[in-house]
This record gives C-alpha cells, sequence and structure tokens, in this order.
C-alpha cells in the first residue's frame, strides 16, 4: 500500500476525516497529480530524507503545538 492509498482510505472514515497527516517520500520524481491529490486531501508532503529536528516541527504544526 502507497502512502496516497492509505491517505485515501483514511480520509473515507469519518471518524479519521481530519486526522492531521504527513506523507514522507523518497521519490523525488513524484507525479504531480498524485502531489495534488495529497495536498487536495488535506496531508503535508515532505522528502526524505527528513532529520529528526525537522520530524519534530512537522508534527507541532499538524498538531498546532507552539514551538
Amino acid at each position: 500500500t502507497s502512502g496516497l492509498q492509505f491517505l485515501r482510505a483514511i480520509r473515507a472514515m469519518a471518524g479519521l476525516v481530519d486526522t492531521p497527516v504527513a506523507i514522507v517520500t523518497g521519490d523525488y520524481y513524484l507525479d504531480e497529480a498524485h502531489a495534488a491529490e495529497i495536498k487536495a486531501l488535506g496531508a503535508e508532503l515532505r522528502y526524505k530524507p527528513l532529520w529528526l529536528e525537522e520530524l519534530v516541527t512537522l508534527a507541532r504544526e499538524l498538531l498546532h503545538i507552539p514551538a
């Protein structure tokens, strides 16, 4: 299952529609249509490598936690 397939599945579940999601990929040649769908489904898109500090910042942003 790809991250996009997983995102589609959780967005289809009423209780998970607003769950913060980040898709982290190593695919730098991600199709523009897939990238657009990820954003349209309300997820953040990040590319590897994602260092610990960046991951913590991303989690704080998704959860609306001040730095």
